[in-house]
């Protein structure tokens, strides 16, 4: 019986008969009944099916062991059955990769805004592409990634003399893109917020469990961005830049050649609510907020939303001088807060005690939030910004008691 008869096989011999009578076995045979196998589950039905019609020399076992290359090759079929095979390939190959592409959908304004780039470029990689070399199906495939421009190198080396029977297509961003642009990323999140931002019960349900994370691993920006943030809130403080109102929270943004002078607003509600009160957790408060400025930013397709954010860590830059100009002559870019009346000296050391006193309030709310919040699930997201708070007001201060106060000061001395 042949391997292929045998594959058919319905009824299968497991173990063999061999007699108890000494006469009819050897004697190293030991007696047992037969046992027999019926392959009828489905999974034999299957197997047994794809043998028959897989087998050798058959119409059909040749139509299915039949791969690309045989498939496209012009001395297999007659011209015009060739012609509309080519067609065929041409239009399912484009549509393999038009259908490969990233599974994101790029909203094109919002990358403009934020990558200066009008698409979102990717590309393709092939495995096996089993056409041969000056063969009609080669120079189809071949025309169609050149119009596209993602003809290169290595495409050429995917070619083979092989004749597999498909092309896996596998595709990739170009670069790095910030998450606002994805709207199939940020529209969902966005809807949701939408919805359940109108009620504190609505705000409740949004945020709840949603923050894994301490809040600098949560926080979307670097630790370098993150201290200059909170070096930006404590130099807003004491230039009267910073306006915390029971509904909102606002920074002061002197006019420059693109835009005016104007208070500009953090996002409105936040996550914890809809009041803002004057106190140690504000920052961390207006910090976690600007999530919803990104979410803004996609919605609105323009960067507007974070620029209180930009502020705020301009002020905190260390080649920011708005503080140093306001303890050296008083000037200051609001002019409502300019300063009159104490000198240079004077002003340098009420700067240095005003935020040596925030300093040691800060350090002495975290030893009471340490010894009242034994859960860390509970405790308030100021918390886990204490050592890079207390740090960025360690180096300020230090920066305003280093300021030489004279007339003759300099950027250089601040910075």
């Amino acid at each position: 019986m042949s391997s292929q008869d045998e594959s058919q096989g319905l009824i299968a011999e497991t173990r063999p008969w061999i007699p108890e009578d000494k006469v009819f076995r050897s004697s190293s045979q030991v007696p047992s009944h037969a046992q027999f196998a019926i392959a009828t589950t489905p999974e034999d039905i299957l197997e047994r099916s794809t043998n028959w019609i897989q087998q050798d020399g058959i119409t059909i076992g040749r139509y299915l062991a039949e791969g690309l290359r045989d498939y496209l090759n012009p001395n297999n079929a007659a011209p015009a059955v060739h012609e509309k095979r080519l067609r065929a390939f041409e239009a399912k190959t484009v549509a393999a990769l038009n259908a490969s592409a990233p599974l994101v959908k790029v909203n094109p304004a919002v990358l403009v805004n934020v990558h200066n780039a009008d698409r979102a470029g990717y590309s393709s990689h092939f495995g096996e592409i089993p056409l041969q070399e000056n063969t009609p199906a080669r120079e189809v495939f071949v025309n169609i990634l050149e119009n596209r421009h993602e003809m290169g190198e290595h495409v050429t080396k995917a070619f083979s003399d092989g004749n597999g029977e498909f092309i896996d297509i596998f595709t990739h961003l170009n670069a790095a893109y910030e998450p606002v642009v994805f709207d199939s990323l940020m529209k969902p999140i966005v809807s949701d917020w939408d919805a359940k931002s109108k009620t504190e019960h609505g705000l409740t349900q949004f945020w709840e469990n949603r923050r894994s994370r301490s809040m600098t691993e949560f926080l979307p920006m670097s630790p370098e961005v993150l201290t200059e943030m909170i070096t930006g809130w404590y130099v807003a403080s004491r230039l009267g830049h910073l306006r915390i109102e029971p509904q909102q929270v606002r920074i002061y943004a002197p006019a420059t050649s693109l835009s005016e002078a104007a208070w500009l607003r953090f996002p409105v509600p936040g996550l914890r609510g809809f009041d803002h009160r004057p106190g140690p957790d504000s920052l961390a408060d207006v910090l976690g907020n600007i999530v919803l400025a990104m979410a803004e930013v996609n919605t609105r397709e323009s960067i507007a939303p974070l620029a209180p954010y930009a502020r705020l860590r301009q002020l905190g830059s260390a080649a920011n001088g708005e503080l140093e100009d306001y303890i050296r002559d008083g000037s200051n870019a609001f002019s409502e807060k300019a300063a009159t009346g104490l000198t240079a000296a004077e002003r340098r050391t009420q700067v240095e005690g005003e935020l040596t006193k925030v300093q040691g309030k800060l350090q002495g709310y975290f030893r009471d939030l340490e010894n009242r919040y034994k859960d860390p699930l509970n405790v308030p997201p100021i918390w886990d910004l204490r050592d890079s708070i207390d740090s960025a007001l360690t180096v300020l201060v230090t920066k305003v008691k280093a300021l030489d106060s004279s007339a003759a000061g300099s950027v250089d001395d601040f910075n």
